[in-house]
């Protein structure tokens, strides 16, 4: 996709199957292309199937939210509620459409994607300025440098230095995170939803901070950290957190790496991080 020259502009009709719901996101993205020049009579199939998918999320999470993310098995296990599988699948197209359709920062980005702005230079795409600028990030009781410097005591064998080493940008999203909080020493950031393009980190990273909710300073007693995946990511996730335990000498002591691949636990606390398929199968069974 490309800016169109004459491409449809002002408001395109929805379909009639798209629920009245969505009707005001349809609108949203519509109004968004069109003001970018990237939509094209050939697009508003896609454009309906994103505003389907995004109202079909929005659904889900209204029940997950009355009804709880976890179930339990007959034999007492937490598996996760039948709706996140088909959730996370819905998510993934919806991700896979934002980038088709433009809407997607990343894709924005590209050459030949992103609209000329008034001084006729491609449009930057968009992210938080604090991601990349080394402003400061406030973190007045010190807990978000303790999460960087939790991660950066943590040993990775594919390391080149043998340290986590994190990446500049992933160490100012946790800080970003875990360093605001309110008089009372509470964070302010409670929920995350952050898209990052493959081969960044992401499962060690998540690996990383799973383990300081585990066995690091901000686990809670005999709390449950879960972590709910497709089967393949949910394997890697639960191998990459036991590596890390096993080969971070001083986390020894502390975490109990058990037989079953999917489960550590801190072992005063019995705090415990467990990986699950989003399929609704303990990742390793």
């Amino acid at each position: 996709m490309k800016v169109i020259d004459g491409g449809l502009s002002g408001r395109a009709v929805a379909p009639a199957y798209v629920p009245k719901a969505a009707q005001g996101e349809w609108n949203r993205v519509v109004a968004d292309l069109a003001g970018q020049k990237l939509l094209t009579p050939a697009a508003l199939g896609a454009v309906a199937s994103y505003v389907i998918g995004t109202w079909t999320v929005s659904e889900f999470v209204k029940t997950i939210q009355r009804d709880g993310a976890f179930v339990l098995t007959k034999g007492n296990q937490p598996k996760p509620y039948p709706a996140l599988g088909i959730m996370n699948k819905q998510q993934e197209m919806i991700a896979r459409l934002a980038a088709e359709l433009g809407l997607a920062p990343a894709s924005r980005s590209r050459k030949g994607l992103s609209a000329p702005n008034e001084g006729g230079k491609p449009m930057r795409a968009l992210q938080p300025a604090w991601l990349l600028d080394g402003s400061e990030i406030p973190d007045p009781y010190g807990c978000g440098q303790r999460a960087v410097d939790f991660l950066r005591a943590l040993r990775h064998p594919q390391s080149a230095t043998a340290g986590f080493d994190p990446p500049f940008f992933s160490e100012r999203i946790i800080r970003r995170i875990y360093g605001p909080a309110n008089a009372a020493g509470r964070r302010q950031v409670k929920t995350d939803f952050i898209m990052i393009p493959r081969g960044a980190r992401k499962t060690t990273i998540g690996a990383g901070l799973a383990l300081m909710h585990t066995v690091g300073h901000e686990r809670v007693i005999g709390g449950q950290i879960i972590v709910a995946l497709t089967e393949e990511q949910a394997t890697f996730a639960a191998e990459e957190a036991r590596t890390i335990a096993q080969r971070t000498l001083w986390l020894a002591t502390a975490a109990k790496v058990t037989k079953c691949p999917s489960l550590i636990e801190h072992r005063k606390t019995g705090t415990a991080l467990k990986t699950i398929s989003s399929d609704g199968d303990p990742a390793g069974t």
